[in-house]
Order: structure tokens, then sequence, then C-alpha cells
């Protein structure tokens, strides 16, 4: 009876551990839940998900305070922490770092500009980018490539 007792606790034990790893082992960076609008810089996996939506990134261009990512199957509000701009008028290959924070979690965000309005073009308010994300959350740590836009 006590052998069966201390096997089926080690079953118990060695199950709780085996979820809880797979939950650990996850991906970090996920799709945002909520949707976002207006001017601002929205960011996908892939073209594709950007066409449709699926944002993995949002940071209002009005408002500082108003910027979002999915991270381990949440929305996450960040707050920016600082952010490096090149100087002088954005051109292709122009390169931007930003870094936020959240509860327990850091993010980096490298954008490098691959697309810029025409000069002629007054009615143009969009920058189109590839970015890199590293997201960290205590001993995890993902990096991510992905594409989007900054603009009205």
């Amino acid at each position: 009876m006590k052998s069966r007792i201390i096997l089926l606790s080690a079953v118990g034990l060695l199950l709780f551990v085996g979820v809880n790893a797979r939950a650990q082992s996850g991906n970090l960076v996920g799709r945002l839940s909520a949707s976002h609008d207006g001017c601002g810089c929205y960011f996908s996996f892939n073209r594709s998900d950007y066409k449709k939506s699926k944002l993995i990134f949002f940071a209002s261009l009005d408002n500082d305070s108003d910027i979002w990512m999915g991270i381990d199957g949440r929305d996450v509000k960040l707050k920016l922490v600082s952010r490096v701009e090149p100087k002088g008028k954005e051109r292709v290959g122009s390169r931007a770092t930003e870094k936020y924070s959240a509860a327990g979690v850091t993010v980096t965000l490298v954008r490098t500009v691959t697309w810029v309005c025409p000069p002629r073009d007054e009615s143009c308010e969009v920058t189109k980018y590839s970015a890199v994300f590293t997201v960290s959350k205590g001993k995890r740590k993902q990096v991510v490539r992905a594409v989007g836009e900054c603009g009205c």
C-alpha cells in the first residue's frame, strides 16, 4: 500500500513537472487579441498576417502610454523606456531602437526602414519597416522578426 502511494505521488509529480515545463517552453510572442486603430506603429509576424490585421505589437503615435504586445498568451501593456532615432530624415535602411518594459518583461525593438513615401506625394503618411523584437520574461527569451508600418 505504501509503495503504491509513493508511486502515485511520483507519477503525479512527473506529470505536474512535464505540464509546467511545456507551458514554460512555449513561445513568448503571440498575436494581440484586441484590435487597435488610429495613428500608430503596427507589427505582425509576416506580411500576410499584417494584411489580415493579425498584430503582435501596437504603439500609438498620439499617446505614449498606449503600447501593447502579445506576450505569453496575453495582451501586455508596455511602457516606453528609451528610444534612439536616426539623425535627419528617415530613408530606406535607417534604423531605430526602442526599449519597453512591463512587470517582469523587457522588449527591445530594432526597426529598419524598408519603404518611405515618394517625395512628391504629400498625402502619404506611412513608413514601412522590417523589425526584430527581443522579448525577455524571467529566464525565457525570444527573438522575433516582424514587418509593419508606422503612420496614419
